[in-house]
């Protein structure tokens, strides 16, 4: 068991990022979707089918979502859109 959940994490890879209300957050993606986590916490999931395009502008990330897939997402033209502004953190 203890295995199998250190291949969970692995499977993940995790970005510290800042919200629209620019709360530091944490960004997993791995195969099924986007993972969206406040601190421990998991907030949101958006699988892979459910997006329907990325897109970044310097540090600002972008994921449409399909219209009626999160109800709780502004709107962004016709589909649903969320934002995330990458923190590059200094390498040691």
């Amino acid at each position: 068991m203890a295995v199998t959940s250190l291949l969970v994490l692995e499977i993940f890879k995790y970005f510290v990022v800042q919200d629209a209300e620019l709360l530091d957050i944490h960004v997993g993606v791995c195969a099924d979707g986007i993972h969206v986590y406040h601190h421990t916490l998991h907030v949101n999931r958006f699988p892979w089918p459910k997006i329907t395009k990325m897109s970044y502008k310097g540090n600002v990330f972008y994921v449409k979502i399909r219209p009626g897939a999160v109800s709780h997402v502004a709107l962004c033209g016709i589909m649903s859109c969320i934002s995330f502004v990458y923190i590059a953190v200094p390498q040691a």
